[in-house]
């Protein structure tokens, strides 16, 4: 990256750059003007807070928030949410209560992300399983989705954070894994419009996940699977399983051709550990 892009990423941070709800819904289209957008200055979660909400008031509510003091990923890990840095946003959607393949929406929900990144203008986007955004090989975002059931369906909230200015923050050096930014390659993107094509492509995809199941992200997800192919060691039950990931499981997993064979490994119970020796 050279000095002036350099340069335009700090001016920046240094002017804050605040979310505009009018440039975000700008930058979402007519899918912006299917949701209920609310903006925060500061919240412990977005998810957290659309969670405390009555399902019929957070259905179709998108929640963005300049700083989170308690941003959470999956597993309970902390978010680091510096203010006026990066993307978070939740939105609640509600699904059929008699669906059998809500295992898939973490999956889907990553590969809206990964679209929204490359309308954008990002390349080298890549997924690792379950729904980690990759950018040039680095985390760049992560999905967190949390669903509670009631009689009229099953209530999502589906959280996403996207790294969009995090160089210069000082907290960003106490993060133990490697992390991308998107203005490393996008150094005029404003967190609005970031925003905005995020927005635009989670609620396409809950409608379209809604209208057709997975079907329509599977090809996408195919392109973009990282680990696909690759050496993995997943601590599972304990214990660490090695093996070459194969792609996705019936279920929504991660299959593994372990020294048994292969074996699907579900999100809720395994962690990615290392990949081609490369810790995670």
């Amino acid at each position: 990256m050279g000095s002036g892009a350099r340069r335009r990423m700090t001016e920046y941070a240094d002017a804050g750059d605040t979310l505009v709800l009018s440039d975000v819904l700008e930058a979402a289209g007519s899918a912006g003007r299917r949701v209920a957008l609310e903006r925060v200055e500061d919240i412990d979660s977005t998810n957290a807070e659309l969670l405390r909400r009555a399902p019929a008031e957070r259905q179709a509510v998108a929640l963005l928030a300049e700083h989170q003091s308690g941003g959470r990923g999956r597993r309970g890990r902390d978010w680091h949410s510096p203010r006026g840095r990066n993307v978070y946003l939740s939105l609640g959607w509600r699904f059929a209560p008699a669906r059998s393949d809500l295992v898939m929406l973490p999956l889907v929900v990553a590969v809206a992300a990964a679209r929204a990144l490359k309308s954008l203008g990002a390349t080298d986007i890549g997924i690792k399983w379950p729904n980690d955004l990759w950018l040039d090989g680095c985390k760049v975002g992560g999905c967190l989705v949390e669903t509670t059931s009631s009689a009229g369906g099953m209530d999502a909230v589906i959280g996403v954070g996207l790294n969009v200015g995090m160089t210069g923050d000082p907290g960003a050096r106490n993060i133990e894994r490697q992390w991308a930014d998107l203005r490393d390659q996008l150094p005029d993107l404003s967190r609005s419009r970031a925003a905005g094509a995020l927005l635009a492509h989670l609620v396409r995809a809950a409608e379209a996940f809604s209208a057709a199941g997975f079907a329509g992200f599977a090809q996408d997800w195919v392109r973009m699977d990282v680990l696909r192919g690759r050496t993995v060691v997943i601590e599972r039950d304990g214990a660490e399983l090695d093996g070459r990931a194969l792609g996705l499981g019936a279920g929504g997993g991660l299959l593994v051709d372990g020294p048994d064979g292969p074996v699907e490994c579900m999100a809720g119970e395994v962690r990615v550990h290392t990949v081609d020796g490369r810790p995670l």
